[in-house]
Parts: structure tokens; C-alpha cells; sequence
């Protein structure tokens, strides 16, 4: 690439505004390979010929700018990033519809996001990050780095969230929030920030409760068996009616991270973990996977939660129910936990009748939390 741009360069003489996509593709890409002080030497250059080919009053210096700015910024040179980008994003016309660059004011956003982080110790990195206009998605995951964590993507509801943060494009909240809120209460709004179109939302939810741990996830924690005996495997275990692994389905018409059983007709799993710490509820969600199975075969599943040897709760669950919850009370401390999932009919129907080889795939997820004091 740097023999690219030298010859670029030579052949193009004066002109070095056309240099700066290649450049700034450059330290783009050594940005991303962890070539961070490489990166910071080309977006310097970028820089310098900005400044010295591109008259500040044209809207290519304010759009430079903040690319630039973006990748001095994400390479370490915080403060001279931040402020070329500020410089930038003040000069570009944001009132007009046609002339909003949706990618330089997410690039922008990011950066106050992690300068927001930075300056206030009750916001770390852990906090999660969440888009509130659903229809930017790809474009916003490639450039605020904190809204492509699959665990935020594809959540299963808001719950052991005490605080958050939303990113949206004139909206503070969206549709998809007030879902996975589900019987929360609404949080409390405690800081909203505006960066050109887009606003950056800070939310608190003391009752969100505190994740204690994960019944489903990783998959090497849990004891898996089926009829014929125990499941094996690592990451995918295969037992003798199918497979179970931990996944990220389309359930409901929305990414979940949940874990995936690829059973056939008749199927029953145990999905155990033992002396496992526990808070005061188990709460979790059952779903199935994917529209066309959901089509072709819309048969319940029993599911029943098992507390040290007892059950605790039964269900019959369908997938008109959607993305279904469910909640369990317990006693603080160590537990044996079961999930146990009878599949019934697993297969699908089609033109051509029943085909009980195209399982339908059924998804879980629990959680121990603590609610209370």
C-alpha cells in the first residue's frame, strides 16, 4: 500500500488531494492489523496535505477532517484526533438532509463515547451499548465499535443491566428496548447527549437486578444427556438425537444468543449445572429458531425447570409465544440446576409431507440473578 500511494504521488504531481483516500485507507487498515503507531505516522500525513491542498471552507476538509481525526483518535493520539474531528464535524452542514454523512457522525459518536467513558469512572467498559434506530444497524456496528458486541446485539432482554447506553439517530429509545424491557419498569433517563443528528443516551435500572451467572453458556460448564446417556463434544456437543451448542438464532425476528438443540421427534435433554451460585430468581427465555422451520412445524415443547432434584416450574411453550420468558424464585447460594426440554415432533411439514430428518431448532437461555437486597 505505501508503494501504491509513493507512485500515486509522483505521477500526480501537485494534486495531493487525491491522495487522501488512499491514505487514509491506509492507516485504516494498519489501524486494524495493530500497527497503531504507523497509523498515527499516515493519518499525520493525511493531515498535512489536508491542510495544505484543501481549502478549510470546502466540505472535502470537513469530511477529511474528521476521518482523519477518527483514526488519530482510535490509534492513541487521542487529543489531536478529538479535536480535528470536533473541527470538522462544526463545519459540515448537518441542517441539510442530502449533505449528512451518516458515517462521519458515527465515527464522531464513537469518539465521544469512549471520551465519555474515559472522564466518568462510573461508566466502564463493561456498560452496555445499545442501538436505538434499528435501520442503521450495519452501518453503526462498523463504526462505533461497542454496538457490534453480540452479546449486546442479540441480549435477551434487559435484565442485570443497572445502567446502559443508547445511540440513536433523533430517538432516545426504541420499539426493541420496550420488548426486552418486558415487565420492568421504565429506566431512568440520567444523561442524553446530542452529536449532530445522533443522540447518546445514558440510562440507570437499580431493579435490573445483578447477573450471578449463566445456566447455559459456556457449554463445556454443562451436563448434557439425552435418552441414550451423556452428550459429548467441544463447543458442539452431539448426543445420540441430535446436536446442542451455544448460537446466535433469528428467533421472533431478532437476534438471540441463545443455546441451540438440533433434536430429533421425540427427543428429551437434561441440560445440568451443579453446585452452580444462584441469586434470588432463575430467569431465561425459550424460542425457535429461524422463520421457515417456525412455518413448517408449530408444535409446543415441554419445558420444566428442576431445582435440586425438584421441579420447580412446567411449561408447554409455542412458538406463537415468541421470545417467551420465564422466572423461577430461589434461594441464595449453591444449587444443582436442570433445564429439561421434551421436543415432541421436531421435523418439519412441506409440500411433500412430514420430514422428520429438517429438525426444527429450539433455543434457551438462563440466568441466575440476584433481585432483591
Amino acid at each position: 500500500m505505501e508503494r501504491a500511494v509513493e507512485i500515486r504521488r509522483k505521477a500526480l504531481g501537485p494534486d495531493h488531494h487525491t491522495l487522501l483516500a488512499p491514505l487514509e485507507n491506509h492507516a485504516s487498515l494498519l489501524l486494524q492489523i495493530g500497527e497503531r503507531e504507523r497509523a498515527v505516522e499516515v493519518a499525520e500525513e493525511a493531515a498535512r496535505i489536508l491542510e495544505t491542498s484543501v481549502p478549510k471552507d470546502a466540505p472535502e476538509h470537513a469530511r477529511h477532517s474528521v476521518t482523519v481525526g477518527y483514526v488519530l483518535y482510535s490509534a492513541g493520539a487521542k487529543d489531536r484526533g478529538l479535536e480535528r474531528a470536533t473541527q470538522g464535524i462544526a463545519r459540515l452542514d448537518l441542517q441539510d438532509p442530502h449533505g449528512r454523512d451518516f458515517t462521519l457522525m458515527l465515527r464522531y459518536a464513537s469518539m465521544l463515547l469512549a471520551e465519555k467513558r474515559s472522564e466518568d469512572p462510573h461508566l466502564p467498559e463493561d456498560e452496555p451499548v445499545v442501538l436505538a434506530t434499528q435501520w442503521l444497524g450495519p452501518s453503526a456496528r462498523m463504526h462505533v465499535p461497542a454496538l457490534a458486541r453480540l452479546e449486546w446485539v442479540a441480549r435477551a432482554d434487559l435484565r442485570g443491566w443497572s445502567r446502559f447506553h443508547a445511540i440513536g439517530f433523533g430517538a432516545r429509545w426504541s420499539d426493541e428496548l420496550t420488548a426486552d424491557r418486558e415487565d420492568l419498569s421504565a429506566p431512568t433517563r440520567v444523561d442524553s447527549r446530542d452529536v449532530g443528528p445522533f443522540t447518546i443516551t445514558t440510562y440507570e435500572q437499580p431493579a435490573a437486578g445483578i447477573l450471578v451467572e449463566s445456566l447455559t453458556s459456556p457449554v463445556e460448564t454443562l451436563v448434557v444427556a439425552d435418552a441414550s446417556g451423556r452428550c459429548r463434544g467441544r463447543g458442539e456437543l452431539r448426543c445420540s438425537d441430535g446436536t446442542v451448542a451455544l448460537r446466535t438464532a433469528e428467533i421472533d425476528y431478532r437476534p438471540r444468543r441463545c443455546l441451540a438443540l438440533d433434536v430429533r421427534d421425540g427427543a428429551a435433554l437434561r441440560i445440568e449445572r451443579t453446585r452452580v451460585a444462584t441469586g434470588d430468581v432463575i430467569r431465561g427465555h425459550v424460542g425457535f429458531a429461524d422463520f421457515n422451520a417456525r412455518l413448517r412445524n408449530d408444535s409446543p415443547v415441554a419445558f420444566a425447570v428442576e431445582v435440586d432434584g425438584e421441579i420447580a416450574a412446567r411449561w408447554t411453550v409455542t412458538d406463537a409465544q415468541g421470545w417467551w420468558p420465564f422466572a423461577v424464585a430461589t434461594a441464595p447460594g449453591e444449587h444443582d440446576v436442570a433445564l429439561l426440554v421434551d421436543v415432541g415432533v421436531g421435523g418439519r411439514w412441506s409440500a411433500r409431507g412430514y420430514d422428520g430428518a429438517a429438525t426444527r431448532t429450539v433455543c434457551l437461555e438462563a440466568r441466575a440473578l440476584q433481585e432483591g437486597e
